[in-house]
């Protein structure tokens, strides 16, 4: 088999086994609240991996960004990064989950509470991790 059918191929199996396994048997429309939050898990995890991949030495080198949605508008949080990373791929990641975190509150009509979350004034590194400073 040529390399390029190969892989092509090995990457056909490997979705297919994902999706197998992560969705089961179900249909799209059917998942259940506790298969809607490992979503959101495996998505914020993801986001965690890119965003500190690099160690917190220098803390002119980190930024942060919203992330997330609240029942009552607004983000749930913000995230640190390096500014090392590919902000492209990371903001399209964290605009995936903020999507996806706006469906589940919508779906099971989840609450929270509507206090106003302070932005952070900047961010610090502390022990190689970043820190919000915001005084």
């Amino acid at each position: 088999m040529k390399t390029v059918a190969k892989n092509f191929f090995l990457l056909f199996i490997t979705i297919a086994i994902f999706s197998a396994v992560f969705f089961g048997c179900k249909e799209p429309g059917l998942r259940t609240k506790s298969d809607d939050e490992q979503i959101l898990k495996i998505l914020q995890s993801d986001i965690e991996k890119q965003a500190y991949q690099y160690p917190c030495e220098n803390a002119g080198e980190w930024k942060f960004v919203e992330i997330g949605s609240r029942p009552c508008g607004g983000a749930s949080g913000f995230i640190a990064y390096s500014s090392k990373v590919d902000e492209k791929t990371l903001f399209e990641k964290i605009k995936l989950f903020t999507e996806k975190e706006a469906e589940y509150n919508k779906k099971y009509n989840a609450a929270s509470p509507c206090a106003l979350i302070v932005a952070p004034k900047s961010v610090a590194c502390e022990n190689g991790k970043p820190k919000f400073i915001y005084l």
